[in-house]
């Protein structure tokens, strides 16, 4: 199985943000005033999103979702490009037993682990069209680049490039996971995932035999290496694919009858939710996600099951005892519970959430908090409330601030030199974030 964890987000001329830089922790709780930038770095992983759905096929512009290139870039300066980043490392264990022994045997390593991979895309929208101008994976490991240029991928060392015999003509880097990933549609997401590895680097050689000379570990050989570049191209494929985002508007499209299709993650705006139940679960939730729903209602019995209109539309239906409630009917807040324990259980790598306390009592958000703690899933959330800064620690806030037009941010210290402020003053993270340090 292919794990990622994203450790950094980096924003260029995005909204309001023209240069924003961010370490990612388990937990990152970001706040600011109005206008700081707190949604805007919601919609900046929401372009990423947007962009490999591009590359899918499935739109045909991601600017569309600001109404034109204009509303997204830096000061609507048209003559800009966006520029994002994302950093993570990854681990990867070969599937089935019989593999794992061969690929030990052959590359002398157990599994693949990498500390310091990043992906890097521009963009530009003008002139109504939208432009891949750029797109970079380093992994830094191995200090070795791949580059998506003029249809086909060029391999760096060292930032001197390698002549590596072309297969097949290939767009984007994302493209080429895409379209293997495709083949392996039938299997369940982590198995097929496991597939387009192997295939990958089956069919292509991103680098020759003659550089291993000059690679730090002598450990490496040419196939491990190889495969350390595939899993870092399919490390940041499944990181954009799998990511969930949650702004406030999700919980209500999430109560729409839409068409039933075959998901396996949550779309930004969650009008799919039924039809991944339906995907994943067969249509009724398993019990661990139940038992939240039935501690956020502090009721007994509660669970939800997909269910037809009578014109082959799916949506959700909550029972409760023997009672039956259609979507008008569903709290909002269980809906958001819902969303975010199944981004849990499919093992998301990164969700991120607008305004995380909207419909939520305190009691909902610890036990969400609690179970995102004890997942691996890293999490990024907005929030204006004082009171959710209280069930997290210091250096799991984000500040943001605008200063000459320009948003900044800053985490809180991990030095016990706050707690001891917080205890002179007596007074709650919360309450010194919101009142006090403003």
């Amino acid at each position: 199985m292919l794990k990622v964890l994203p450790r950094s987000f980096s924003i260029r001329n995005f909204k309001c943000l023209k240069e924003l830089d961010i370490v990612l922790d388990k937990l990152n709780i970001v706040i600011g005033p109005n206008g700081s930038g707190k949604t805007s770095l919601v919609e900046a992983f929401l372009l990423l999103k947007l962009i490999l759905n591009y590359i899918k096929g499935s739109i045909m512009n991601p600017f569309l979702q600001w109404w034109g290139y204009r509303n997204a870039v830096w000061r609507l300066n048209e003559k800009l490009n966006i520029e994002l980043k994302i950093g993570f490392s990854l681990k990867w264990e070969p599937p089935l037993d019989f593999y794992r022994e061969t690929f030990e045997k052959q590359t002398g390593h157990p599994y693949i682990s990498l500390d310091s991979v990043y992906y890097n895309i521009t963009v530009s929208g003008i002139g109504g069209k939208f432009h891949i101008i750029n797109e970079e994976l380093y992994i830094k490991d191995y200090e070795i680049k791949l580059r998506a240029v003029n249809n086909r991928i060029r391999t760096f060392y060292k930032d001197n490039e390698i002549q590596v015999t072309e297969i097949t003509p290939i767009r984007y880097l994302l493209e080429l996971v895409y379209g293997f990933l495709k083949v392996h549609d039938y299997l369940p997401y982590d198995e097929a995932i496991d597939n387009t590895i192997i295939d990958i680097e089956g069919n292509f050689a991103f680098i020759p035999s003659n550089i291993l000379k000059d690679i730090p570990s002598k450990n490496y050989d040419r196939v491990f290496i190889d495969f350390g570049i595939v899993c870092s191209l399919v490390g940041i494929y499944k990181l954009i694919d799998r990511m969930v985002i949650l702004p406030p508007e999700a919980f209500f499209r999430i109560r729409e009858p839409s068409k039933p299709i075959k998901v396996e993650t949550i779309s930004p705006y969650g009008e799919d939710l039924a039809s991944l139940i339906s995907t994943i679960y067969g249509g009724r939730l398993p019990e661990h996600i139940r038992s939240s729903l039935e501690y956020v209602l502090d009721e007994k019995d509660i669970d939800v099951k997909t269910t037809l209109t009578s014109d082959g539309r799916i949506y959700l239906e909550l029972i409760q005892g023997s009672n039956v409630f259609e979507p008008p009917s569903i709290p909002s807040g269980l809906l958001k519970v819902l969303a975010i324990e199944i981004a849990l259980d499919i093992n998301s790598p990164l969700l991120i959430i607008d305004e995380i306390e909207n419909s939520l009592h305190i009691r909902a958000i610890h036990r969400v908090l609690d179970d995102i703690r004890n997942s691996d899933v890293v999490l990024v959330a907005t929030t204006h409330s004082p009171a959710l800064l209280d069930l997290v620690k210091p250096f799991e806030v984000i500040v943001l601030e605008r200063k000459r037009l320009e948003t900044i941010a800053s985490r809180l210290s991990r030095s016990r030199e706050l707690e001891k402020k917080l205890r002179k003053l007596g007074v709650s993270l919360g309450e010194y974030l919101t009142y006090i340090s403003t």
